[in-house]
């Protein structure tokens, strides 16, 4: 799988073959489509695609009826490259899958050849033809190239398949298609919670629910054809993503939280001061009017932000396991900053199992959970630092998306590291690493991964970002203008801490109490706060630090490395030159 991208196996002669070959299967697709629009109104085209007899068109349901729920009369279709409008005839539909069958009334169109539903597999590159935002009726067809991100099956043995190519209304009802120019399935008007990865329904779907129609059956009963053999660089990226998804999704759970556990509960904080059986305390009167009973009310702490598609009281997220019992999720899924919850781990093989906060990082926003019963597969870690990755490696997020509730069909999105040390400057401990792969609200807490499967970090929660410059102040639980970029805890980083969330410490962030500017000379102290651990140990503006820890401090970016596995409370040796003499200082983080 290594080689894949090296120089030595990916030939130019082959990425232009992969080309050729996308761009084969986006001419054979754009044959078959069509536009789909009602004269009377404007802004609602959709893409069909001819699916039989050269004049049948299969697209979406609600876009085309009226108010009352009939279908409109002025049904058109456009044929492609200039081709003529014709009336079109509704054939049979089915309101539960959005799907209608239309005859286009005197068209002619090339029909396009089916593809086998079994032959489509997490990683798979895919491609979308179909209209641009609503004005297919002059524009050309777009492409979209992506993969195959979720596949979620269901109960009645139908299916549906998620994708990473681009979405927009003009290409709702487009087909997907393989390489080779097969149709997949068509695009549904709807889009997940993973990233944005659209919602395909599948050819073989569309075809089991008209079977009971004699003449829908007749014509959508071609024959679909095999798929032949991997072939490019493309297929075999595919097979490589596929693969990689599938050994770090075992590492990958779900995790559900509840109802706030009561205070009597081992798992719910801290316990009550006062013994069950004495009375509680008379409400003092207020002396005024203004006062509450009691004297002043304490300030509440802040309600944690919903994430957008959770029901009330409830939350989820995804999260991996770092032993056979032990699992690192986000924070605010346990409850955080509120009371604790209730918590339930819903494993890849389809089990689910309650689960217990063990320890807590405030400053990286993550919890670890001991779960009950364990029998997890723990994840396989990156054997490179945070630090050797550059940007433009290619990663993959995996994770659970909003959609599904408590399901155990993971979702992986494509992408590539965007930068390293990403929020450093905001709190040493964030030294994320970005990358532009799809990251949502419901793959928070899943795996960042390589090629191989390996975690290169711990995906961070996109909404637990609102203090940190990275999200709409305005909107509690928006995920605001990251301009679809996500950012992951580096593995590294979490495996420092996770001894001491193993022994129950709640580590909260710890700061020197410095403000500081770094040149060639290195890393200088440009003032110091008061009442602060750097300023009670003798720091001063204008020192130079020169080590933490006996570490090496030459720039920044080592600087927060070290201080990425401190808390507050946390003691540093540090190192200062000051003038010509070199101290060593004890500074109590706080």
């Amino acid at each position: 799988m290594v080689l894949l991208v090296t120089t030595s196996a990916v030939r130019a002669g082959e990425i232009a073959a992969a080309e050729r070959r996308i761009e084969r299967a986006a001419e054979t697709a754009r044959a078959s489509i069509v536009t789909v629009f009602t004269e009377k109104r404007s802004g609602w085209d959709l893409t069909g695609v001819v699916v039989g007899a050269r004049d049948v068109v299969l697209t979406l349901r609600k876009p085309l009826l009226e108010k009352g729920g009939g279908f409109r009369r002025d049904l058109r279709i456009r044929f492609p490259g200039g081709g003529k409008t014709v009336p079109a005839e509704v054939m049979v539909d089915d309101e539960e899958m959005n799907i209608v069958l239309l005859r286009a009334v005197g068209g002619r169109g090339r029909t396009i050849k089916p593809r086998p539903t079994r032959d489509v597999s997490l990683g798979m590159w895919v491609v979308l033809v179909g209209n641009t935002f609503s004005s297919g009726r002059e524009s050309e067809p777009v492409v979209s190239l992506g993969i195959v991100s979720g596949i979620h099956k269901r109960r009645d043995g139908t299916m549906t398949f998620h994708a990473s190519t681009l979405v927009n209304p003009g290409s709702f009802g487009a087909p997907v298609v393989d390489l080779d120019g097969g149709l997949l399935g068509i695009l549904g008007a709807a889009v997940t919670g993973a990233g944005g990865q659209s919602v395909v329904i599948p050819y073989e779907t569309v075809r089991k629910r008209f079977a009971k129609s004699r003449k829908a059956a007749r014509i959508l009963g071609a024959k679909p054809y095999p798929r032949p053999r991997a072939s490019s660089v493309a297929d075999l990226f595919g097979k490589v993503m596929e693969a990689a998804a599938r050994t770090a999704r075992d590492a990958v759970v779900g995790v559900r939280s509840g109802k706030p556990l009561s205070e009597s509960a081992p798992n719910a904080g801290k316990p009550s001061e006062r013994p069950a059986s004495e009375t509680p305390p008379k409400k003092e009167k207020p002396k005024n009017k203004s006062e509450p009973p009691g004297g002043p009310r304490r300030p509440r702490p802040p309600a944690p932000a919903r994430v957008p598609g959770a029901r009330e009281g409830h939350d989820r997220s995804s999260g991996i396991a770092v032993a056979e019992d032990l699992v690192v999720c986000p924070l605010r899924v346990t409850g955080w900053p509120g009371p604790r919850r209730q918590l339930t781990i819903d494993s890849p093989d389809g089990s689910s199992s309650t689960a217990t906060v063990l320890g807590t990082d405030e400053r990286l926003r993550l919890a670890l959970l001991r779960v009950r019963g364990g029998g997890l597969k723990s994840c396989r870690a990156a054997p490179e630092s945070a630090a050797g990755l550059a940007a433009g490696r290619f990663v993959a997020a995996i994770g659970y998306p909003h959609g599904n509730p408590g399901s155990q069909h993971a979702h992986v999105t494509f992408g590539i590291v965007s930068r390293v040390e990403a929020l450093a400057g905001i709190h040493p401990a964030l030294h994320a690493i970005q990358t532009d792969a799809g990251i949502s609200g419901g793959n928070r807490g899943g795996a960042l991964v390589d090629l191989e499967g390996r975690v290169l970090g711990v995906i961070l929660d996109v909404n637990d970002t609102s203090g940190l410059g990275y999200q709409n102040p305005t909107r509690r639980g928006a995920y605001g203008p990251n301009a679809g970029l996500g950012f992951a805890v580096p593995v590294e980083v979490i495996m420092a801490v996770l001894p001491r969330l193993k022994a129950g410490a709640t580590l909260k962030p710890g700061r020197l109490g410095v403000s500081l500017t770094a040149d060639r000379d290195g890393v200088h102290v440009r003032s110091v706060a008061k009442e602060s651990g750097a300023a009670a140990a003798g720091v001063m503006a204008g020192d130079r630090i020169t080590k933490l820890n006996g570490k090496s401090v030459p720039d920044m970016a080592a600087l927060r490395r070290i201080l990425a596995e401190k808390a507050a409370g946390d003691e540093l040796l540090v190192t200062i030159r000051r003038k010509n003499r070199e101290l060593s200082l004890k500074v109590t983080l706080r």
